[in-house]
């Protein structure tokens, strides 16, 4: 079978997905000291693979406060419209998550297909029992969380260049798209 490479952004590098035989490209993530994956494998990198300069780290700090700004927002957005929100355990022990928050029902403008993950939050209009109980679905929205971290304000711009498509889409690629729930 022969792996399906996908270009986002100019600059970008090549790094392995949760999903068999499919090599993709990320765009560069904004901060980091060394190309993805050379201190690490693409977002499952550790965060700490930034380099430790004063501005490396203002840069990850300010990617992490934008993510937990965004996912708060989110939350605030759905528990207005009567969705239930609570954390759920990640098992994923690749991530540097353990608990991601999921909001449901949820089916607003935010939530695209079956759910949309904002900063550290997933809006979904599944049922909550139904969520907790698929472990999958849980670690790849957990995925596009960390993706939150490791991009910051440039993740919706970034992920919308990838295209609508999920099954080309490298964001949801690597985010593993049978964990997603896609049929590609």
């Amino acid at each position: 079978m022969s792996a399906l490479l996908l270009c986002l952004m100019p600059g970008a590098s090549a790094v392995s997905s949760p999903t068999p035989h499919v090599q993709l490209e990320l765009p560069p993530v904004p901060c980091q000291s060394a190309p993805a994956g050379q201190n690490g494998t693409g977002i499952f990198a550790s965060l700490h693979d930034i380099g430790s300069s004063s501005s490396q780290l203002r840069c990850r700090a300010g990617h992490l406060t934008f993510a937990l700004r965004t996912g708060n927002d989110a939350r605030a957005s759905a528990q207005a419209q009567g969705a239930r929100c609570e954390q759920v355990p990640v098992t994923d022990d690749t991530l540097v998550m353990s608990q991601l928050w999921v909001c449901s029902p949820y089916d607003g403008l935010l939530s695209a297909r079956g759910g949309t993950t904002y900063g550290l939050t997933f809006l979904t209009p599944t049922p909550l029992d139904d969520v907790r109980s698929n472990r999958n679905l849980i670690n790849h929205e957990a995925r596009h969380a960390v993706q939150w971290l490791r991009y910051g304000a440039t993740m919706p711009l970034a992920y919308a260049r990838g295209g609508s498509d999920p099954c080309a889409n490298p964001f949801e690629i690597d985010a593993g798209l049978l964990d997603g729930g896609y049929q590609c």
